[in-house]
This record gives structure tokens, sequence and C-alpha cells, in this order.
């Protein structure tokens, strides 16, 4: 159903099993890689149209060696990233040439690919991670959502995160990039990103939330629904709030109510 509810918002939906390496349409040479690059190269060819192609090429390189000594500092530099654009430079002949470019196109919504992956597969030494969805924009993996199994729909998420947390460390790569963190049991479901603690996962909030769950619809459908419409989304990460940094109960009511 996941899915569904992804292509109703306008995504692409794909099974990794269908584009997975080796395959006809596979998306990239292996499992290490964790940036589609051809998706990539080709929307912001797209919401770049005056930048040339091998100031989009350098922005690959540099995207595969984002600047920090932790993936928690890659993942704050390539939020600014996100956030601001990049500056790049690249060499034509003689003369060193700089571009700026924007990874994503905030403005013009429609412009912007948007992929889910089901069970997007990557390795990274001999550690294996299959999360129950990927979520792309432009190619770069932005968000995830890990169903996690509890004997009991009344057990807290928060208190069964440890497979999340040990992933986030042992797959270093995946998380440089990753912005939101979605946690669920296929029925409640919690928002926050890689680098909080577990307690620190919150559920989302819309104004119609108590409304359809009383209906019988899940926190998780909502969530999908409601946080990953494409302008709600972009809006969240334009306006990215640092959940390492400030404490949920401090923040104004219509940031609780966007996260």
């Amino acid at each position: 159903m996941m899915l569904v509810w992804f292509e109703v918002n306008g995504y692409t939906v794909l099974l990794d099993s269908d584009v997975a390496p080796g395959k006809v349409k596979s998306e990239r040479s292996s499992y290490g890689e964790v940036i589609l690059r051809d998706r990539f190269f080709q929307s912001l060819r797209r919401i770049n149209p005056n930048v040339p192609s091998m100031a989009i090429t350098e922005a690959i390189k540099v995207l595969n060696s984002i600047p920090g000594d932790t993936p928690q500092a890659k993942n704050y530099n390539f939020r600014n990233f996100l956030q601001n654009g990049m500056n790049v430079s690249y060499q034509l002949g003689k003369y060193k040439l700089y571009n700026e470019l924007k990874l994503v196109d905030y403005s013009h919504v429609q412009k912007n690919d948007w992929l889910v992956i089901q069970n997007y597969t990557v390795f990274e030494g001999n550690v294996r991670y299959s999360p129950e969805m990927v979520i792309f924009i432009n190619g770069l993996p932005l968000g995830i959502i890990d169903l996690i199994e509890t004997s009991s729909n009344a057990i807290p998420l928060k208190r069964n995160c440890g497979k999340i947390k040990f992933c986030n460390y042992k797959l270093p790569t995946i998380f440089s990039y990753i912005q939101i963190l979605v946690i669920s049991n296929g029925n409640q479901a919690r928002v926050g990103n890689p680098y909080l603690n577990c307690e620190q996962f919150i559920p989302w909030h819309s104004l119609c939330r108590e409304e359809k769950l009383i209906n019988g619809v899940t926190e998780l459908e909502i969530l999908i629904q409601d946080f990953f419409d494409k302008r709600s989304f972009f809006k969240s990460m334009k306006d990215f709030i640092d959940f390492t940094q400030i404490q949920i109960e401090t923040l104004p009511k219509e940031c609780k109510c966007r996260l």
C-alpha cells in the first residue's frame, strides 16, 4: 500500500529488484552507490539549463566526497548544498571556470524528479541494509521509511529503533545524505533525522490527523499523505529544523504541525 500512497502523491515508484545493479533498467552500477547518477545528471540539466555539463559532472564528484570528518558533519554540509546550492569549479583548457547550481528547484516542484524505491539495498563493508522505502529527489537519497517489527502496536517505536542507530554508524555513506528518517511498525509512525536519539523521534501532526485516525487511517498513511506531499516536503526541507539542536517542546506551534 505504501507505494500506492506515494503514487497518489505523484512519485514514480519502483522495486529495487527491477532496477538493481545488473538489471536492464539498472539505476546504478553497484550496491555501494547511493546516488542515482544518470537521474541526478538529467535532473540538474533540467533545473540548471544554463549550467554546462562539465559543472554537473564536477558536482557529482563533490557529492561523492562531501567534506566533513564524520557522517554527521557530512550530512550538515550536504544539507547546506540542498538549501543554498553549490559553487563548483572545473577546468576548460587553460581556464578555471566557476558555476552555481541548484540541487533542487524549490520554486517549481514539478521540475524535480520524485522517486521512491522499495527495499532499496545498499552494502558498505560487510553490512547490508534494505529499508522499506528510500525517497529520492533528483537522484539524491533524502528520506528513508524503515519498518520495525514489534510484537505489539502498543510498544512505543522510540524503544525499538536500535537497528536504525546501528545502520546509521555502519553505513555512513547513505546516512551522509538522508535528511528525513521515518520509523514505523506499519501503524504508528515517528519522524526525525538519522542523528537524533530514539526518544526524540516525534509523531507527525496535521490538522486532520485526529479525524483520520478515528476513521481507521494509520499514522503511517497520514504521514505519507501529508509530510511527503511534494510541496509540504519541500517546505520542510527548505525551512529545515535541526532536530539535534532544538527541543521539540520549544518549537512554535506552526513548526510542530509541519514536523
